[in-house]
């Protein structure tokens, strides 16, 4: 569904936040274009930390659930260098959910 008159918004890149903003806007019936200079995506074995602010984010565009299910607890994170040398670890055991 898109809106007569509006701008195209051109997203430049394709991570979390550019699909994201995508969905968003498709959602919002906004014309848009994603733009990624990656040909494909590879696997990096690295995880991704959200802050809390994402869950309303994620509830808008109907995905929360799913990733809730798909989710794993995390009692700690490690920071790394390129060469895999811990910088600092957050331990997060007795935080709160």
């Amino acid at each position: 569904m898109s809106v007569p008159n509006r701008p195209k918004v051109l997203i430049v890149g394709a991570g979390l936040g550019g699909i994201t903003l995508g969905i968003l806007l498709e959602l919002a019936g906004v014309p848009y274009d994603i733009y990624e200079r990656s040909a494909c995506a590879t696997p990096m074995g690295s995880s991704i930390a959200l802050g809390c602010n994402v869950r309303r984010i994620f509830e808008q565009i109907g995905v929360w659930e799913e990733f809730v299910k798909l989710s794993k607890p995390t009692f700690a994170m490690n920071i790394s260098n390129q060469q895999r040398e811990r910088i600092c670890q957050f331990d997060f055991r007795g935080q709160e959910e």
